[in-house]
């Protein structure tokens, strides 16, 4: 009985790491949990991957320098790394594929204090020291630059480009909310605040291109409700709700007719509706 239930784990395993490449063949996903931290930590830490094969540095920063990315899981009690980059980071995987910064920092610090050698040019660090350590290792710096009301703004980190948006009268996130939300995949501009959250990003070439406003505000946060785009208006209605109420409509009658009718024949039928009924 178990060894059927193997079996079929571990055909789903193989068939799972086929997906993955199909979907981004610049890993080799052999190794499921290191190739997975190296994919975060170059989509969220605006990383350069490293040529297939490069010793010693998995990417490079913004700025050039290298960065050896380790990955572990939440048991693991030690990490080992090997010589030969400007930057350690370790990222820790939960189970459903969340994961938690431990260190990032100058690699010299943690072979000089917490680390010792081990063989083959390698080095085992505590987790627990890593951590430790961490509160008191100034990240490296990752330079921004964003074009913000006809202007570029630069800033060499995120708590400075927060700084320097509020210092211009824009609303700004938190930067715990800023850091969430990058963890998740956004843009840095949408995590900024300074784009749209990603659901709303298709409607964009509407508001940007033709001249069409969000109603009834821009939005800042992700929803689980639909947008409508209405084009007779030029507007893109957050809800379903949202529209109805402006047009005096309930609705049902939107979701009865929405798949046949446009909305302003929706609309002018209802009206046609009730006046029929004084």
């Amino acid at each position: 009985m178990n060894d059927e239930k193997i079996k079929d784990l571990v055909a789903s395993y193989l068939a799972t790491k086929d997906k993955l490449r199909s979907l981004d063949a610049s890993f080799n996903w052999s190794n499921l949990v290191g190739d997975y931290g190296e994919y975060v930590a170059i989509k969220n830490y605006n990383l350069q991957q490293a040529i297939t094969g490069t010793k010693g540095f998995d990417a490079t920063n913004s700025l050039n320098k290298t960065v050896q990315i380790k990955t572990i899981r939440g048991t693991t009690k030690s990490i080992k790394f090997s010589d030969g980059a400007d930057y350690l980071m370790v990222l820790s995987l939960r189970n459903d594929a969340s994961w938690e910064e431990i260190y990032y920092g100058p690699m010299e610090k943690v072979k000089k204090f917490i680390s010792y050698p081990t063989k083959n040019g390698e080095y085992t660090a505590n987790r627990s020291k890593l951590i430790q350590i961490s509160k008191n290792t100034a990240k490296p710096k990752e330079p921004l630059s964003f074009k913000v009301k006809g202007r570029i703004v630069d800033a060499d980190d995120r708590r400075s480009m927060i700084k320097k948006l509020q210092s211009r009268g824009i609303i700004v996130p938190g930067e715990s909310t800023i850091t969430a939300r990058i963890n998740k995949g956004w843009s840095e501009e949408r995590a900024f605040g300074l784009k749209v959250p990603p659901k709303y990003q298709d409607y964009e070439k509407y508001i940007e291109n033709e001249g069409y406003s969000w109603y009834p505000n821009v939005p800042t946060q992700e929803s689980d409700n639909k947008p409508l785009l209405s084009h007779f208006d030029k507007r893109v209605y957050l809800t379903q709700k949202v529209f109805c109420l402006e047009h005096e409509i309930p609705q049902w009658y939107l979701s009865e007719h929405k798949e046949e009718w446009d909305l302003p024949r929706i609309i002018l039928s209802y009206r046609d509706i009730q006046k029929n009924k004084k």
